[in-house]
């Protein structure tokens, strides 16, 4: 008789879709390749949508075999679902891995109810291990796994390195098949081209498994992309560390935009992009971007300060180069977006924020992402040395993801977040991070951009001296603007305590979960007139009140706001010429003349879509100011 075996890999859903569990289905595959183990096994159909445990329960049935893919936004769920299985069915073999599975026996001493751990690449090591547990044989032959002897000793398998990656895909074996006939969501996908890295950043779990990098074959990765058009996929995501690392890549964008004219799947292809971006990354984008399938463009740097790059182990390109592409990028009418992580040894709160400044110097004004430093533990910033060296102090925070239903039943699940280094305390912390928070909310997301580009150009103000001043006004703000300022900082502080999740959450935006510094964003959005009345004047310390109300005046004009019906408006300055000028990198002078501008405001009326439409989705293609507007002189 054959026996059950159950994968599980569970996901949360985000805004009607979820992700197809590729880490679960490879294994599958590589399993169902083998006669013996198909013989001996039934391969039952992943666990991949996150149903209450109760419920979960129900599905299952007389399980030999129970393994677990583990990673952040599932870590709790599958302890909870293991424990309850191990005491319904204490005879079955419960089977830990994944990323968040750290080396060595310490699970096992933890988890008294997981019966192995498989660390790093799973395929074969799985494979043998079911061998071996149908057999009854010894799993001291499996390699890359830990387990409990006789005596209940943990012990751990010598380590294996594969460097043969011509394992069979998931889609093409059909393991996805009923899944996607049967789901209750639309579908997002995982797509591997390749596999490995040879960086070790010092904050990636990549980076403990330096490797050679490693390529599927060519036409399994047109399969995949295939399976994915033929059943409707919506968003690929590609999950290789380096993606235009490799001539192939391209004839890869090629295929995909092909199959999307073709079949209409998938919609969007995100990659995470070659370190070092270069002419071959940016025909990649190109390529997406004109066949309206981009994700936007990453340039990213994680840290600006020079103390910190050398403690994680990683280079960015110069400030020279940056400038060069993002003005290619935005002459194109694509915008590339930059990441930085808050919380890395190292870094200071005034590194920081010079960092930043040199980011907006350089043209980085719409697309800047700033996230907190998630401690992994297969990091070399998990490793406890490292800890011990840098004073690395964590805060267990509720996890929330970005644009997900929030969890408000079942498992809870938590992240581990820095909040304090040797060289940033939690106070300095608390202080960065509300920083941060805010020149996303009022630079990035456009509140303020126009404005604060002005004085820079005209009056030589730093971005940074600038926003410090609007934190002040806004701190002793007793109306609306100020309420949403100290209550910010408020969420900020609770959460480096783990307190609250980084969330805000408010209906009137949709039944999902907001960063909060998007949140923020869309609290001060629907109050920009008491916004720019509070901030008129610090504006006009610098400038004549003349030029400061047609700045202001334009700055509200050209953000897009939700409820917005002034398609037109007559302006005595052409600020429009302006600034479009200065986004390309040819900057020039303000003109006194008598203009009227027009732009669309249909699509974003009402809040929810306004959210959805111009904040999420919009934001990595800086999508918060308008850039379809007409101009007549008069």
């Amino acid at each position: 008789m054959k026996k059950n075996l159950y994968m599980v890999q569970v996901n949360a859903s985000f805004e009607g879709s979820v992700y197809l569990p590729y880490a679960a289905g490879t294994l599958v595959a590589c399993a169902l390749k083998d006669e013996k183990l198909k013989k001996s096994y039934n391969f039952n159909e992943i666990i991949y949508l996150r149903r209450d445990i109760d419920e979960a329960m129900e599905y299952i049935d007389n399980p030999f075999v129970m393994a677990f893919s583990n990673y952040i936004w599932n870590y709790e769920y599958n302890k909870t679902l293991a424990q309850r299985v191990k005491e319904k069915y204490p005879e079955c073999c419960i089977v830990f891995g994944g990323h968040n599975i750290p080396k060595g026996v310490k699970c096992l001493d933890e988890l008294p109810y997981v019966d192995v751990l498989m660390f790093g690449e799973g395929e074969e090591p799985f494979c043998d291990l079911l061998h071996a547990l149908n057999e009854g044989s010894e799993l001291s032959f499996v390699p890359n796994i830990a387990y409990r002897t006789a005596d209940g000793k943990g012990v751990c398998t010598p380590v294996k390195v594969y460097t043969d990656i011509d394992y069979p895909s998931p889609y093409e074996m059909g393991v996805f098949d009923s899944i996607a006939e049967t789901a209750p969501f639309a579908l997002s996908a995982i797509l591997e081209t390749n596999r490995g890295c040879p960086y070790s950043c010092a904050f990636c779990d990549w980076g403990m498994l330096k490797s050679k990098i490693r390529q599927f074959p060519i036409q399994r990765v047109f399969n995949d992309i295939k399976w994915m058009a033929d059943h409707k996929v919506e968003y690929c995501y590609c999950a290789d560390s380096n993606f235009g690392i490799f001539d192939r890549d391209m004839d890869i964008v090629d295929y995909v935009i092909d199959t999307y004219k073709k079949n209409g799947y998938p919609q969007k292809f995100r990659v995470n992009y070659l370190k070092n971006s270069d002419d071959k990354v940016f025909e990649i984008n190109r390529k997406l971007y004109e066949n309206g399938m981009s994700k936007g463009v990453t340039l990213s740097f994680q840290s600006m300060c020079p103390e910190t790059l050398e403690i994680i182990g990683r280079k960015n390109i110069s400030m020279s180069r940056f400038r060069e592409l993002l003005m290619r990028y935005e002459k194109m009418g694509l915008s590339a977006y930059s990441e930085l992580i808050l919380g890395l040894p190292g870094e200071t709160y005034d590194s920081f924020c010079n960092g930043v400044e040199e980011l907006f110097e350089a043209g980085q004004h719409s697309s800047l992402f700033v996230y907190n430093c998630e401690l992994l533990v297969n990091s070399k910033i998990g490793d406890e040395a490292f800890r011990e060296k840098y004073k690395i102090e964590t805060a267990e925070i509720p996890f929330n993801q970005d644009h997900f239903e929030p969890m408000t039943s079942g498992v809870q699940e938590y992240s581990h977040i820095i909040v304090s280094t040797s060289t940033m305390n939690r106070e300095s912390w608390i202080k960065t991070a509300s920083t941060s928070v805010l020149l996303q909310s009022l630079h990035c997301l456009g509140l303020l951009q126009c404005i604060a580009i002005y004085l820079y150009n005209e009056k030589g103000i730093r971005y940074i001296d600038f926003y410090r001043e609007i934190f002040g006004v806004l701190q002793n703000d007793s109306g609306v603007c100020g309420g949403i300022y100290r209550s910010t900082i408020e969420k900020i502080r609770e959460y480096s305590h783990g307190e609250r999740s980084w969330s805000f959450f408010d209906d009137r935006f949709g039944k999902i979960s907001w960063p909060i510094e998007e949140g923020t964003f869309l609290e001060l959005v629907t109050n920009t007139n008491s916004l720019y009345d509070c901030i008129r004047p610090c504006i006009e310390k610098y400038i004549d009140s003349d030029v400061a109300d047609e700045l202001i005046k334009y700055q509200e004009f050209i953000i897009k706001k939700p409820n917005d019906n002034r398609d037109a408006h007559s302006f005595k300055y052409d600020f429009y010429d302006y600034f479009e000028s200065f986004y390309v990198g040819n900057s020039k002078p303000l003109k006194k003349v008598d203009c009227e501008y027009s732009k669309p405001v249909d699509g974003y009326k009402d809040l929810k879509t306004y959210a959805k439409e111009i904040v999420w989705f919009g934001r990595r293609n800086d999508r918060m100011i308008s850039s379809e507007v007409e101009k007549k002189l008069n």
